[in-house]
């Protein structure tokens, strides 16, 4: 999804919609990934590897209500759903949304003075926001920014 992760964009629906059904088709198979879309309250995966027939089974259950989930998937949601987040996972809920802004915009290989530029910023307050939101998240470099942010599917690693 360009410019957004799935998981920003569930939180941003979710918001926008709070009783949407959420079905998610996508070719992502990691753990940590299924597990963030279930605890975000998605009531469906599909992996694209799976039949149309299975597709269709799941927009069927998941539009009466149910929930669908592959089998290979099981043990992962059960985790999900039994588990409340690690702490680390919501560290991200204490930054400001300007902050989260800016983060995904360095995250999008966009130094101070690029974000400064594009949100209208000083530079100097552009790199306060850097330097505040990677204390509040306990990263050193852009490199654990990175890395942070696409374990909490903000950013898609696939995406240029």
């Amino acid at each position: 999804m360009p410019g957004m992760g799935g998981i920003e964009f569930l939180r941003r629906l979710r918001r926008t919609s709070p009783r949407t059904k959420v079905l998610v088709f996508s070719a992502r198979q990691e753990a940590h990934v299924i597990r963030n879309l279930v605890q975000e309250g998605i009531q469906g995966y599909v992996n694209k590897s799976q039949t149309l027939t299975e597709l269709r089974q799941a927009v069927a259950k998941v539009g009466q209500g149910g929930n669908w989930f592959d089998d290979a998937f099981g043990q992962t949601v059960r985790d999900a759903l039994a588990n409340p987040r690690i702490q680390s996972d919501r560290l991200i809920e204490q930054l400001t949304p300007r902050e989260r802004e800016i983060a995904l915009l360095i995250a999008g290989s966009h130094s101070s003075k690029e974000v400064a530029h594009r949100l209208g910023l000083s530079i100097k307050t552009a790199e306060n926001h850097r330097s505040n939101l990677m204390r509040k998240l306990g990263v050193h470099d852009v490199a654990g920014l990175v890395r942070y942010l696409i374990r909490q599917g903000l950013v898609d690693p696939t995406n240029e």
